[in-house]
């Protein structure tokens, strides 16, 4: 089987995202844990303790929780692998962005 890559603008476009009841309370904790990774980052502030629970949620594999980050990206038919390797790896380019300017 292949796994498909999700990519930040496919992940944003997708069609009928739910925004009400348990479904939608459940996608407003995906996007609200991805979203405050991606500011985090993009502030440089990934040494707090808020970055360190959030990035704990992303990369811990706990199916068994309703909100793991696991279970949250099943519910939606997200590859939460895919997904955890684009933020992950947005936070190495922007720390090496950072490098740079300092330099």
């Amino acid at each position: 089987m292949e796994t498909e890559i999700v990519l930040p603008e496919q992940f944003w476009s997708r069609p009928a995202t739910p925004t009400g009841g348990v479904v939608g309370l459940l996608w407003a904790v995906l996007v609200d844990g991805v979203l405050s990774y991606r500011e985090a980052v993009m502030r440089g502030e990934t040494r707090s303790l808020e970055f360190r629970e959030i990035e704990n949620w992303l990369i811990a594999v706990r199916p068994q929780y309703l909100t793991s980050f696991e279970s949250l990206c099943s519910i939606f038919g997200i590859e939460p692998s895919c997904l955890r390797l684009e933020l992950l790896r947005f936070r190495r380019e922007m720390e090496a962005q950072y490098e740079r300017q300092a330099s």
